[in-house]
């Protein structure tokens, strides 16, 4: 991916396609987290929170997490 598409509905396609790299029901660290994205885009941090805020991925306590 060469960049984070600033249009809402494009975003979400990204993202889709990024959460798939996550196994439902499987717990990560932030460290798992960024590294998982990092190998297609080099803003993590951006992406990481694009995922939460789009409710395709859950944290608590520092660990994250795809619903089945």
């Amino acid at each position: 991916m060469k960049c984070i598409p600033a249009k809402r509905s494009k975003k979400l396609i990204v993202l889709r396609w990024l959460v798939q790299r996550f196994e439902p029901g499987v717990r990560y660290t932030e460290r798992e987290v960024n590294d998982l994205i990092a190998q297609s885009h080099p803003d993590f941090a951006t992406l990481r929170r694009e995922l939460f805020d789009a409710y395709l991925i859950e944290r608590a306590d520092g660990v994250y997490w795809r619903e089945p």
